[in-house]
């Protein structure tokens, strides 16, 4: 919840604040819903942020923003974040080496589908979100143990599809 803590937010509140007071001042007589539009105006900039992949966590030099067609790579890094957005995207991370540390990938899918490959000695862990969607797993993946590096995966679907099918 950076946004709390931001410059954007401690703005708009400073701005709405002076322009209620600027209000009241003129219009003594007439009430404005100030406190319904900054709740509203957060909503919305919660929601872009999400959409467009905010709130800073995890990032690396080699990350996805934002798809608006189809596309498909294939990954060596050890961190991804794949955002999917009315659209189909896939990502290969069979190549990807677990031996000595977890790896992440975290997938959001919001009105689109987004695949994951990878292999099928790969061990795994998925966290996964649906809202209004499906997150596939595909029956052949290897779990993780509680001990065990693996890859893990955050997929998030939001009237869309996330699918982490396995490749021999």
């Amino acid at each position: 919840m950076n946004f709390f803590f931001s410059n954007a937010f401690w703005g708009i509140l400073l701005i709405l604040w002076g322009l209620s007071l600027v209000l009241k001042a003129f219009f003594p007589s007439i009430k404005f819903p100030l406190g319904t539009i900054f709740v509203s105006i957060c909503i919305i900039i919660f929601g872009i942020q999400l959409l467009i992949g905010g709130f800073g966590g995890r990032r690396s030099n080699f990350q996805r923003r934002m798809n608006h067609g189809y596309s498909e790579r294939i990954s060596d890094e050890f961190a991804e974040e794949l955002n999917v957005v009315f659209s189909t995207d896939s990502l290969r991370l069979t190549s990807i080496d677990v031996a000595n540390q977890d790896r992440y990938v975290d997938v959001n899918a919001v009105f689109g589908r987004a695949i994951i490959y990878v292999t099928s000695d790969t061990p795994v862990r998925i966290e996964a979100d649906a809202v209004f969607g499906k997150v596939y797993k595909d029956s052949k993946l290897k779990w993780a143990s509680n001990n065990e590096t693996a890859l893990i995966i955050n997929a998030d679907a939001v009237f869309g599809s996330v699918d982490i099918i396995v490749l021999d």
